[in-house]
């Protein structure tokens, strides 16, 4: 979010456990990772600092941000047979997504 509202012309960070483990990257993320930069463009470096420190100050040193969960594989969030996330992936993507427009990121969900 700070990156591109500051005008850097790269975006990263779309993959638990930073996409090096595998199985561990799925579609979803990447679509999330477009909508916030998107929304991003829109909105002044201080603005979107506030929201980074917001969103930072609710995981930031907790235990969440100590030992992070590796979470799902694709296998287990996807429906291998037609690609389409299983609706328990969709649920987390969209609560997500609605926590980070409650912080004052105008994301584009739909």
């Amino acid at each position: 979010v700070v990156d591109t509202a500051s005008g850097r012309e790269i975006v990263s960070g779309a993959g638990a456990a930073k996409g090096v483990l595998l199985d561990q990257v799925d579609g979803l993320m990447g679509r999330a990772l477009g909508k916030l930069s998107a929304a991003a463009s829109k909105i002044s470096v201080r603005e979107a600092n506030e929201i980074s420190n917001l969103l930072l100050s609710k995981y930031y040193n907790k235990e969440y941000c100590k030992s992070p969960p590796i979470g799902k594989r694709f296998q287990e969030c996807y429906d291998l047979s037609t690609l389409k996330p299983t609706e328990e992936h969709l649920n987390i993507y969209q609560k997500a997504m609605e926590k980070i427009t409650e912080a004052g990121l105008p994301v584009r969900i739909s």
